[in-house]
């Protein structure tokens, strides 16, 4: 018998079948690296669909039709209050929501506001690369997070372009969504 440590047993010759400084040690290393891959990608691709989606370049590799979308999430934390078009205020009191338009306040359907928070809290949105010339920006929707932090969606004059916080884009669902906020408040 040898003095390497014997790992699963010897046969009737007294030869080992596996030395722990062999093969079992690079067995082990390759499957534990694998491991550790497969478990960052999951969690790569997991982070990437809670975003924006998956990069063009991994939806190549698999053979998946390539998206020219990107998404501007706006809601990473509870809203609290908004002002729609600097005349009307949204707030939250309790669990139910009210509109307030001068100095009427009246109760607005609590779900119906939630389910709109829900579909609009991420916008499909075509960025442009840089701020379009002479345009003025005026405020469309403003935002109070409960975490006390403010954003607004501005929106040029005369154009189709918005801003969240430097950013500029178009998009159709933004349009869509003030529409629909203010059949709710109606």
């Amino acid at each position: 018998m040898t003095t390497n440590q014997v790992v699963g047993g010897s046969t009737p010759s007294g030869r080992a079948i596996f030395y722990f400084g062999d093969v079992l040690n690079v067995n082990l290393i390759v499957k534990l690296n694998f491991l550790i891959l497969g478990t960052c990608l999951c969690a790569y691709a997991m982070y990437c669909l809670k975003n924006d989606g998956l990069p063009q370049s991994i939806n190549h590799l698999f053979g998946l039709p390539g998206q020219n979308k990107s998404f501007l999430t706006w809601c990473d934390t509870r809203a609290e209050k908004l002002l729609v078009n600097d005349s009307i205020t949204l707030f939250q009191k309790d669990k139910d929501w009210y509109a307030k338009v001068g100095v009427q306040e009246r109760k607005l359907n609590t779900i119906a506001v939630e389910k709109w928070f829900s579909e609009y809290c991420r916008l499909t949105v075509h960025f442009t690369d840089e701020r379009p010339i002479g345009s003025v920006y005026s405020n469309l929707l403003g935002i109070q997070f409960i975490s006390g932090k403010q954003a607004t969606f501005m929106k040029g004059q005369g154009l189709s372009i918005y801003k969240w916080k430097e950013r500029y884009f178009e998009s159709p669902q933004l349009a869509q969504a003030l529409k629909d906020l203010k059949k709710i408040i109606n």
